[in-house]
Formats: C-alpha cells, sequence, structure tokens
C-alpha cells in the first residue's frame, strides 16, 4: 500500500467521518449537556464499534450483508429504531445541565458501540472502499484491511473528540439558560429521530 493510496483513503475518509450524522449530533449533545470526559465514553463506545464493522467486511461478512435484502433490512430496522430511540431520549431530558450531569455515564459506551453497530453506513462505507485500495491477489490483504480499519478508527476518535471540545468551548456561550438546553435537546432528538426514520 502506497503513500499515495492511504492519503487518497484519508481524503474519502475525513469528509465522511466529518459530515452530520447520528454519531456527529450525539457528539455535540452529550458534550453541551454531559462534557467532554463522559463524551470521550461515548466516542470511545463509536470508535469501537467501528473497528468490530471493520473486522466483519475484512472477512466479507459486510459484502454478504448489503448484498442480502433481508439482513440489510434488518439492519436498517434496527437502526431506525436505535436513532429513534434516542432521539425521543434527548428530547424528555430535564431542563438544567446539573440535573443531567446525574445520568449514570456507564451506558455512554455502550451507547457508541450500539450507534455504529446499528448504523448500515460504516459497513457499506468499509465493503465497498476496501476493495478499491487492496490487491484481492496480495499475500498481506488481511494486514491491509487492518491498517485501514485502525485509520478510520483514529480519524473517528480524533474528528469526534474535535466536534465535542469545539461545541463544549462555543456553542456553550450561547446554551447557558435551561431553556437554551431544553430548546437544544429538542432540535437534537428531532434531527435525530428524522434520522432514523430516513433510514425505514
Amino acid at each position: 500500500m502506497s503513500i499515495n493510496d492511504i492519503l487518497l483513503f484519508l481524503s474519502i475518509a475525513i469528509p465522511y467521518i466529518a459530515s452530520p450524522g447520528p454519531a456527529v449530533f450525539l457528539t455535540i449533545n452529550y458534550s453541551l449537556n454531559y462534557g467532554i470526559k463522559n463524551t470521550i465514553k461515548l466516542i470511545l463506545g463509536n470508535t469501537t464499534g467501528l473497528g468490530i464493522l471493520a473486522f466483519i467486511s475484512a472477512i466479507g461478512v459486510g459484502i454478504l450483508i448489503i448484498t442480502s435484502p433481508l439482513l440489510k433490512t434488518i439492519m436498517q430496522i434496527a437502526g431506525a429504531l436505535f436513532l429513534i430511540y434516542m432521539g425521543y431520549k434527548m428530547i424528555k431530558k430535564s431542563n438544567t445541565k446539573i440535573e443531567l450531569k446525574k445520568t449514570n455515564s456507564t451506558s455512554f459506551y455502550k451507547e457508541g458501540i450500539t450507534l455504529a453497530l446499528t448504523n448500515p453506513k460504516p459497513i457499506i462505507f468499509f465493503s465497498s472502499i476496501y476493495p478499491q485500495f487492496v490487491d484481492i491477489s496480495s499475500n498481506n490483504i488481511f494486514l491491509k484491511f487492518f491498517i485501514l480499519g485502525v485509520i478510520f478508527m483514529l480519524l473517528s476518535f480524533l474528528i469526534l473528540s474535535m466536534y465535542a471540545y469545539f461545541s463544549k468551548k462555543f456553542l456553550n456561550v450561547f446554551i447557558k439558560e435551561p431553556y437554551h438546553v431544553r430548546m437544544f435537546n429538542i432540535f437534537s432528538g428531532v434531527i435525530m429521530i428524522i434520522l432514523g426514520m430516513i433510514l425505514f
């Protein structure tokens, strides 16, 4: 795998990860409500889930999933229901940040994993992009898949962490009062529900 291949992969992966989606919206919302430290747990969970999907794609199951109408439909329904559930949770949050921070943070990591595993986009990404950068006849194919997967996971962690940091640093200036927090939670929840409905 050449440096040019890696740079090309980065040019595709970075915009994909940074584009607005469930992980980005959830990261911003949790950063404002629970703080960066707790949001990192969510990001780590999401990164772990991406690693699992990268492994699945590397052994060829990803191709099976995206070519099987039944499996693809099951993934889409599971992902849609999870996003709608997360959106509902956001809308039902209390008005103040102090009360929100009392929530048990141990579930953040699990929510991050679930978010990644129920989103069909990453596995479609891995399964469609991997073959473009790897010579199938190569003896080190799984090593190359592993390298690309690790790069994607690191990029995801770094980009989502930047979202968490900058949203806490800058958006927090505008979202201080309980009313503002409530409105932002409702906005984020509605976005998540819409994203979930789009998957149906």
